[in-house]
């Protein structure tokens, strides 16, 4: 190995080509999923066998682009690695062992060296350069390498990496190296609880099968997935050593489920939009259902049946609330004769009269296809369980209607999968009140290749938890175990812990509505704002904590969660719950609150008492009468969160007051207002003049409502995605939608001279990009209905920072006929009508070539050949102009699958700002009403 490789952290992209005879792939690598988190951190559990996983890709995807590698080369790829002495080298597992099959990798030379005076081992490990050729070039996928190494409690350093091809170096990079407690086998965990994990890792050799399977029974894995293909028999279930692991998961006290997704595919093609457009949706349900109880795959279960404990399919076709069939002829006359109905069913009175009716019909045809392939499988093996797998459901009629098929399934699995805890835990409310709470078990993630990572590493800690808080059995997790890390599984034991002393309240107890604790801020006040007297306090703790308790047995365990992922949260309770008075126990730490030496909290005390919980973190804290309750335990001092929590007021105290400009001053007037939202109401900073009004959120410091004479031009269908003026970025990857863009910003000053307001925010990208400071400045004219924004970019890192930033807007649907306008490179006006679903991407005409590498590479249109684009609304007679700087990246529009939603945004090239240096980006807003859409052409041409 070259002595200098890992003399520095690879950072910067290096852009490139991957060639395939004429294909062109820009193929990358990365850690995964170390380096889709802000911190790069290789999370390992100590005293157990974790991996790393290096990831390549045939799509610019992971952090390291690829340099060009030409497809006939015969030089050998060569993996090096790097660990601490003190970490034991177990292996490394090539892509599903197909270098050394069903065996770890041979390794080649090896050497010691010593970092930063900690004792370094290099191990070379030979890839199979033909299989990796065929997966990444030919094939256009993925190839994995997974390093398995078990570290002692207590080791540092760095996990060093380095993929060559020959003398060419491919990605090197250094992760740090962050090794959790070993897991406890004195904690208890839960009992009935169900943690279910898709597919088993089938990523070591066959004799680490009974090592993985206690692994996971440690962690607290109640139920693990093995997947069941089309084709099986006796003979391939067995040879693929899917039996093995099978066999060797219920040894260890684990429910083996068989997983069935798309793969049957062809037996429910007919029930797709595509698939009854011949013979209708009537017809193709009925062809669904014989298919699936076909002989074939009856014999197909049976021969996985004695291994399994059953089967879960993965179901997933949208229904008749998005596929009405008012055009499927066939269903409606097999409708009309299966409710008796003479008359002429048009499309009309089908949408008035038999409206309900006719969804139910459908509904019913969609749903069959459940019931038939559950008698199969219980047919086949009395006592299998049946589980199906959809999407969140909701709203209702989307997708299928649980409501439909509830008695015919064991288990509903809801896929939730959105990017901030919070979130996530909303979505669970939301189902377990549909549905119900004791045939719930809801899958979260922590994000997959595709989609991201969820940046936090507690994030699957507070799913688990929220899983149960909510009352639901359990909490499922997709992908499966081979794409998480340390993090990831160290939080499924810790949350089992956690959640084990108090389980029984929480599965069998009573949801005690009089409970509510709420944040305490650090600064606390209110603001009239009309007959209604609104929270401005700091910091800003809406949506960002929950708190929940169940009753039982005359006490009562209440959760507090704080899903703000840097700030600390001080609760204290907002009702007399326990007016009684009696002890807070909390039994996962063995401890007890106290005051001044008194464990007892009479019912006045109680409303002063502190109760911390940590950034993105959670407590379970159990209220008793009975003294008996905190026996054995210890006394844990509640003047030492009371005096920390003072001692951070202080520090937030300093950091000085806003100053706010209120009232009216010549035709521009300010003042704080309310903007409705779902079924709420949000607090914002309102600019009014004559022309328009603008309100602001200090949420993300984004434009939360823009109204110019009648019309408010700002969709608002979630904080996490709506409104005008969202900072993000585009590069690096890891920082979309990682939630920075909902982190609430100061409003340092709001000026009004009476021709101009001026307002500035200011905030930070703390996970996306940590040391990236923003200060943001808007510019509102009392003469046209326009917002200028100025945006510096501050680097408070030692190092330089390589970004691209996002301006993310959504613009409310303005009648029906909307078309997104681009100049071309030939300078001729294109139109583009947002039609429901897909992307539009429009790079910019003669970008730099070294920024290739940072475009979205699907649904390109032509280059855009200006700095100016246009969303304009031809019902409503209205445009909006949208200015990007120079340097703009590329335009993109995003279309919802529901009518009428869609984006209009923009990413600035990819910049290195180098350390404390600033980068100035100036854009802006122009709506323009009463005008036609030549008209409004015409006066994109001109920045007035």
């Amino acid at each position: 190995m070259r002595g200098k490789i890992f003399t520095r952290t690879f950072c910067a992209s290096i852009a490139g080509l991957l060639l395939w005879q004429s294909a062109i792939l820009a193929a990358s690598a990365e850690v995964y999923p170390a380096e889709r988190r802000p911190d790069n951190t290789v999370y390992a559990i100590a005293g157990e066998n974790n991996y790393v996983l290096v990831s390549l890709y045939a799509e610019n995807q992971g952090k390291h682009s690829l340099p060009e590698i030409s497809a006939d080369t015969k030089d050998e790829f060569m993996l090096t690695v790097e660990t601490p002495a003190s970490v034991e080298y177990v292996g490394v597992f090539d892509f599903q062992g197909k270098n050394a099959p069903r065996q770890f990798v041979a390794v080649g030379e090896s050497a010691d060296v010593t970092r930063a005076g900690i004792a370094y081992k290099t191990r070379k490990i030979k890839l199979n350069r033909e299989l990796l050729m065929e997966r990444i070039v030919k094939g256009k996928y993925y190839y994995r390498i997974y390093v398995w190494f078990k570290p002692p409690q207590g080791a540092g350093g760095t996990f060093n990496w380095s993929l060559d091809l020959g003398e060419t170096n491919l990605a090197q990079a250094s992760n740090p190296l962050h090794v959790l407690p070993p897991i406890d086998a004195a904690k208890k965990l839960p009992k009935d609880f169900i943690v279910y994990m898709w597919s088993a890792n089938s990523n070591v050799p066959d004799e680490y099968a009974t090592h993985e399977a206690g692994f996971y029974r440690r962690l607290g894995v109640t139920h693990i997935g093995i997947q069941f293909w089309p084709g099986t028999t006796d003979e391939n279930w067995k040879s693929n050593y899917r039996s093995v692991w099978a066999t060797t998961m219920r040894k260890a006290g684990l429910k083996v489920i068989a997983e069935r997704g798309g793969n049957y595919e062809k037996e429910i093609h007919g029930i797709r939009p595509d698939g009854y457009k011949d013979i209708g949706l009537a017809a193709g349900s009925t062809q669904a259902c014989e298919q699936l109880q076909s002989e074939q795959n009856a014999k197909e279960y049976a021969v996985v049946a004695p291994y399994v404990d059953g089967l879960l399919w993965d179901y997933e076709p949208h229904g008749p609330g998005k596929h009405p069939g008012y055009d499927d002829v066939k269903t409606i006359a097999a409708f009309a004769k299966d409710k008796g109905i003479a008359e002429e069913l048009t499309p009309e009175v089908l949408k008035t009269k038999y409206e309900k009716e006719y969804y139910d019909y459908r509904m019913n045809l969609m749903c069959d296809p459940i019931r038939a392939l559950g008698k199969m499988v219980r047919g086949v093996k009395s006592d299998s369980k049946f589980y199906v797998c959809q999407g969140s459901s909701l709203p209702v009629g989307i997708l299928l209607e649980w409501k439909n098929y509830d008695q015919d399934v064991d288990l509903h699995m809801p896929m939730l999968y959105p990017a901030y805890a919070q979130i996530y835990h909303e979505q669970v409310d939301a189902v377990a009140e549909y549905i119900g709470c004791k045939k719930l078990l809801p899958i979260g993630s922590i994000g997959w290749r595709q989609g991201g990572v969820r940046p936090h590493p507690n994030r699957i800690f507070m799913e688990y938890l929220s899983s149960a808080v909510c009352g639901t059995v359990g909490y499922a997790h997709w992908p499966d175990i081979s794409q998480m890390d340390g993090a990831v599984l160290h939080g499924i034991w810790r949350a089992g812990t956690v959640l084990a002393p108090v389980e029984k309240f929480f599965s069998n107890g009573k949801r005690f509505t009089q409970f509510s604790a709420v944040p305490i801020p650090y600064v606390e006040r209110t603001l009239q704002v009309g007959a209604r007297a609104v929270d401005l306090s700091q910091p800003y703790w809406k949506g960002y904590t929950t708190a929940r308790a169940f009753a039982l047995g005359g006490e009562t365990a209440f959760a507090l969660l704080n899903f703000h992922m840097e700030e600390k949260a001080f609760f204290r309770f907002a009702t007399d719950a326990f007016p009684q008075g009696g002890y807070l126990v909390n039994l996962e730490k063995g401890v007890y609150l106290s005051r001044n030496g008194k464990s007892f909290f009479d019912a006045e005390a109680l409303k002063d008492v502190v109760l911390p919980v940590g950034a993105m973190n959670a407590e379970i804290w159990v209220f008793t009468a009975d003294k008996d309750g905190i026996a054995g335990l210890q006394t844990l001092p509640e003047e030492e969160s009371r005096n920390e929590f003072i001692q951070r007021q202080k520090d937030f105290s300093a950091k000085g007051a806003s100053s706010v400009d209120l009232g009216k001053k010549g035709d521009i007037e300010t003042a704080y207002a309310l903007v409705p939202f779902n079924d709420s109401e949000d607090v914002c900073l309102k600019v009014a003049t004559l022309s328009q009004e603008v309100y602001f959120s200090e949420l993300g410091g984004k434009i939360w409502k823009w109204t110019v004479g009648e019309t408010d031009l700002v969709e608002r269908g979630s904080h996490a995605q709506s409104g005008i003026g969202m900072d993000l970025l585009w590069s690096p990857s890891s920082a979309r939608w990682c939630g920075d863009q909902l982190r609430p910003m100061r409003l340092v000053k709001c000026v009004n001279d009476g021709k101009q307001v001026e307002l500035i925010y200011e905030g930070d990208m703390k996970t996306g990009v940590p040391g990236l400071t923003l200060e943001k400045t808007y510019r509102i004219s009392a003469e046209k209905a326009a917002i200028a924004v100025t945006l510096k970019m501050r680097n408070e890192t030692p190092l330089p920072l390589t970004v691209s930033y996002w301006c993310h807007n959504t613009l409310a649907q303005v009648g029906a006929n909307r078309e997104l306008l681009v100049k071309d490179a030939d300078g001729k006006w294109q139109s583009y009508p947002a039609d429901r679903g897909g992307e539009l991407v429009f790079p910019r005409q003669g970008l730099p070539a070294a920024q290739a590498e940072f475009l979205f590479k699907a649904h390109v249109k032509t280059p855009a050949g200006g700095t100016v684009f246009g969303d304009y609304f031809a019902d409503a007679k209205l445009g909006v102009k949208l200015y990007m700087p120079e340097d703009f990246l590329q335009i993109y529009r995003w279309h919802s699958s529901r009518p009428g939603v869609a984006s209009a945004e923009w990413m600035q090239e990819a910049v290195e700002i180098g350390a404390g240096c600033v980068k100035t980006i100036d854009f802006g807003y122009q709506a323009v009403d009463k005008i036609d859409q030549a008209a409004f052409i015409a006066s994109m041409e001109s920045k007035q």
